[in-house]
């Protein structure tokens, strides 16, 4: 597999040229403020910045590629030009590349739907220097239980008179240290609670998933694609 790593200098985009060397593939391009290397290839994974996408997607709908798009962030109107190329192009998407995490979304939305009566708080925790809260993947954990139960009101954090209402789901972020990533959903009942939890050791770890996810996308036709989808090709 013949892969060009848009964002290749960051942090992401480095990891994800080790690992795609390391699995057999190729990078055969590189794509950063400084460098732009585009050689015939098979695949394109993207780790760079939103204000890239509207080059990025001109360039694979150009050559037909399929893309891997890691990048977070993306605007309403962003949003739309990725479906829309989805309809030309195989294009996956995913806030976070972890099959352990995107396993998470699939049983906090099963455990949803059976305890459905319960009260249900999402933590996640991150490193000091994350800029954004919530995450994106506590985001994503809140929309799939929105999904699973209809409309529920996030809430984010609790201070002074805060009665919690039937359909709350709390949303709540830590920040400290240099925690990688730890999610969270605990379903309460009056007589038990159950805890699902997600733990990042490396960053690795989204890297390995992108890897997947790109040997996954060259066997699919055009479309727009999840990191469900490929879970589902493993049960």
């Amino acid at each position: 597999m013949r892969v060009i790593v848009w964002g290749s200098s960051g942090q992401m985009g480095r990891t994800a040229c080790q690992v795609i060397e390391e699995k057999g593939h190729k990078v055969v391009g590189r794509v950063t403020r400084a460098e732009r290397a585009l050689p015939p290839a098979d695949v394109i994974v993207d780790f760079s910045l939103p204000e890239c996408t509207s080059d990025l997607l001109a360039y694979a709908l150009q050559k037909k590629l399929p893309v891997v798009i890691g990048t977070t962030g993306h605007s309403a109107e962003q949003q739309t030009q990725i479906r829309s190329a989805s309809k030309t192009i195989p294009i996956l998407q995913a806030p976070n590349f972890s099959l352990g995490l995107n396993l998470l979304l699939v049983l906090a939305e099963t455990v949803a739907l059976v305890l459905a009566d319960s009260d249900i708080e999402i933590v996640e925790i991150h490193h000091r220097y994350k800029q954004d809260a919530p995450s994106g993947s506590a985001k994503e954990l809140l929309a799939v239980l929105q999904r699973a139960l209809g409309p529920r009101s996030p809430v984010h954090g609790r201070q002074g008179l805060a009665l919690r209402e039937p359909h709350d789901i709390g949303v709540h972020s830590i920040r400290g240290g240099s925690v990688l990533g730890e999610h969270q959903v605990r379903f309460f009942t009056d007589w038990e609670t159950l805890a699902l939890t997600h733990t990042v050791h490396d960053r690795r770890v989204y890297a390995e998933g992108a890897v997947k996810a790109a040997e996954f996308l060259c066997q699919q036709p055009a479309g727009f694609y999840t990191m469900n989808d490929l879970l589902r090709t493993r049960w």
